[in-house]
């Protein structure tokens, strides 16, 4: 049995006036890790080395292909099985710490993430004990570590991150927010149904199922859980268990990000590259959580179940952030019609997954090929480029954006070949445009690339090419 825990934050400091407020290395969501070079990886201060995922992230989601150790942040009884079976947590017995990891999108969206391996038990019991197993956390001043129940380690954890990330040494604990925990159970299907609550069948040979589960001081930690039959698709059940914690990490820090707009924390001056920010994250985030497609193509089918198996659950939280939207558009739009188009964008996206067919009942179809589809491919390809314009200068942000809405256009027209060479000119080309000094001899041929695959689906390529033509003029 394996049980994970948790931890999102939204982190906001790419949003405040007057920065780089973030340290300059680890570059998220693509930083230098072990493997890419033994030598100069990047290491998270206070947490560890940087390392990629062995077995990759998910093209949908960015920052999930490479993690910072988290074994400097946290740790756990020197013999974690064995301090089970002498103290309270009785659950634990015979268990092993399976990851301690921490990952960040490079925006807003900041993720710790602790994993047990357990020998069968009761789960409820086992995630209970887990969050409740006293670890020890280096204290914000001094060489001297403090200790908390595990649930209750992630406000001092930020707060380290906080402070050990933040250039000059000066900041403020909001710009950091610790959202709601989650715990998640992978476990055979034979011992789901006495466990999982709310159930929601997947019809990829597993089931997803919900509940909250009561702590000893009466608050209440939301649970997956996930129950798989003999001969499973160990990869599926990967992206569906990844997609769930993503996808809540997500609303998380859009949640965290919109509360401090409505506080008047987070500036919105059009003439502040942080609005620029702010409104791109939202409509980039809002775009990963709405419906059924995104960039015009079909979502992948276990992403799609996630996303349903989320909004069924959630409903009224999600109508609640939407309706907050509200007063972040009226302030945005009196100040820059820019920034307030993009936010405009991102509430019609939520308002979409609100309308989404959420019956907490129906069963979700996920049935059918989950890899080698050309439309994903395609789509996981623009999205993954895409994800790298907020690093871009300010100055083109819209332009790439643009961008990749108008290759996404033009695909259907394209045979396969071309539909590669645009896909690796419009990455190219992006890559190049988010360096400090682009190389020209690299994005001129991506440029050129996409100019010449406009040309030969005639005017409806018009726009490609006045898009191209406004970022060479920038980049030269």
């Amino acid at each position: 049995m394996f049980v994970a825990l948790e931890y999102p934050a939204a982190d906001i400091r790419r949003f405040l006036p007057g920065g780089p407020w973030v340290l300059d290395r680890p570059d998220w969501p693509d930083p230098v890790t072990r493997q890419d070079d033994s030598t100069g990886y990047d290491h998270l201060r206070g947490f560890g080395a940087v390392e990629k995922r062995r077995r990759g992230g998910l093209g949908t989601w960015s920052g999930e292909h490479a993690f910072a150790l988290a074994h400097n942040a946290l740790r756990f009884p020197s013999s974690l099985g064995s301090a089970a079976a002498a103290g309270s947590n009785q659950a634990l017995r015979g268990a092993r710490v399976a990851a301690r990891r921490f990952f960040n999108d490079g925006t807003a969206v900041a993720r710790l993430e602790l994993g047990l391996a357990l020998r069968d038990g009761d789960p409820i019991d086992a995630i209970r004990d887990a969050a409740t197993l006293g670890v020890r956390v280096p204290a914000l001043s001094g060489p001297r570590l403090a200790e908390f129940e595990m649930r209750l380690a992630h406000g001092p954890i930020f707060r380290n991150y906080l402070r050990l990330t933040t250039r000059r040494g000066e900041y403020e604990p909001w710009w950091c927010t610790p959202g709601q925990p989650l715990a998640l159970v992978e476990l055979s299907a034979d011992r789901f149904d006495a466990v999982a609550g709310l159930t929601i069948p997947t019809g990829i040979g597993m089931r997803v199922g919900y509940r909250t589960i009561e702590m000893p001081d009466s608050t209440q930690l939301p649970a997956w859980f996930i129950g798989f039959e003999p001969g499973h698709d160990r990869d599926a059940l990967r992206r569906l268990r990844l997609n769930l914690v993503r996808i809540h990490a997500e609303w998380e820090a859009i949640s965290g990000v919109v509360s401090l707009v409505d506080r008047d924390r987070l500036p919105t001056d059009p003439a502040d590259r942080g609005t620029v920010r702010l409104a791109t994250y939202l409509k980039q985030a809002s775009r990963f959580l709405a419906g059924e497609q995104r960039y015009g193509f079909s979502q992948a089918p276990i992403q799609q179940a996630a996303q349903r198996v989320v909004s069924g659950i959630f409903e009224d939280r999600l109508a609640a952030v939407n309706g907050r939207f509200d007063a972040v558009l009226a302030r945005v739009e009196s100040e820059t019609s820019t920034a307030g188009e993009k936010i405009r964008s991102a509430k019609l996206h939520i308002e979409r997954l609100l309308i989404m067919d959420n019956s907490k009942n129906q069963e979700v179809n996920v049935s059918g090929t989950i890899h080698g589809d050309v439309n994903v491919t395609a789509a996981d390809i623009i999205q993954g480029s895409f994800n790298k314009v907020p690093q871009a200068p300010t100055e083109i942000q819209e332009d790439l954006t643009d961008l990749h809405e108008q290759v996404k256009e033009i695909l259907p027209q394209l045979d396969e070949k071309q539909r590669k060479d645009v896909l690796r000119s419009l990455e190219t080309l992006t890559e190049e445009a988010t360096k400090e000094e682009p190389d020209e001899r690299w994005y001129s041929v991506s440029a050129e690339g996409l100019l010449e695959a406009a040309k030969n689906i005639g005017a409806a390529a018009d726009p490609i090419i006045t898009t191209v033509g406004k970022i060479l003029t920038f980049l030269a």
